[in-house]
């Protein structure tokens, strides 16, 4: 009897954690900004692994969506499980608490903007729809994201800033939409399992090292409106056999093949 009443615990507890490891998804609207951490129960907050929020969003907001995703304010693990994000009909908007201290500078939101840091080391995250209304991604916003497959970078953005995805080591492929100008230095640094990169027309400054060490990079498109690539854009690349560079590239760092169309 002792051990069936064992047997009969260890086969509940295992029920249990199944069960906790099921689907908990929510979806939220909020009409002021600040007041997600309001409308989640305490008891939910670590247990909800697929989240979509529309309305006004700030950094009280963002600092509690990190803890839900694995990391605080601070950069310390937390409890949380978060691992689908679509934050599609959501906006952005500046106020609120910091949701990042990075260095002891305290890092907030702005309107419409992905900030710095904004979901850097939470590596739960997977799958995340931005803003459709976002305009630029800032430094380091999803680096260190190391289970990051899928993110959308919507029609609008205009620059991504240095190391904003970098270390993003599970990220496959990416599309860089014609709104955007401007790729920082080291914005997809050790991308290791990217391995295509589509940029539409319009983008004219793709800067150092910005795909460096993508090891397993093996298709990517410049069009005929880069103007800048910089030195070591796409070294680390061994899987990269040639990349054709237009031929009204201004500046042409070391350390890239180059090709003529």
């Amino acid at each position: 009897m002792k051990i069936l009443r064992l047997v009969l615990i260890t086969v509940g507890i295992f029920l249990g954690l199944q069960m906790q490891a099921q689907e908990v998804a929510d979806t939220l609207f909020l009409e002021s900004a600040g007041t997600l951490p309001a409308l989640i129960k305490p008891g939910d907050k670590y247990l909800i692994n697929t989240l979509t929020v529309n309305g006004k969003l700030n950094g009280t907001d963002i600092r509690f969506i990190r803890e839900m995703a694995g990391r605080n304010s601070s950069g310390e693990l937390t409890d949380g499980v978060l691992s689908v994000l679509d934050l599609s009909g959501a906006h952005l908007v500046e106020g609120g608490e910091p949701y990042f201290m990075d260095d002891e500078k305290p890092c907030c939101t702005d309107n419409e903007t992905i900030g710095r840091n904004m979901f850097s080391g939470c590596e739960r995250l997977v799958y995340v729809t931005l803003p459709k209304s976002t305009t630029a991604i800032f430094a380091s916003a999803f680096a260190e994201c190391s289970s990051l497959k899928s993110i959308n970078i919507p029609d609008g953005v205009k620059f991504i800033e240095e190391n904003a995805f970098g270390l993003c080591t599970r990220l496959t492929k990416i599309t860089i939409p014609a709104s955007v100008d401007f790729i920082g230095k080291f914005a997809f640094l050790f991308c290791s399992r990217l391995t295509t990169v589509n940029i539409q027309p319009g983008l004219s400054f793709i800067g150092e090292g910005a795909f460096q060490n993508c090891k397993n990079l093996t298709s990517v498109s410049i069009p005929s409106s880069v103007a800048f690539i910089g030195e070591g854009a796409f070294s680390g690349c061994p899987e990269l056999k040639s990349v054709t560079f237009p031929s009204g590239v201004i500046f042409l760092g070391k350390g890239v093949a180059l090709q003529h169309f």
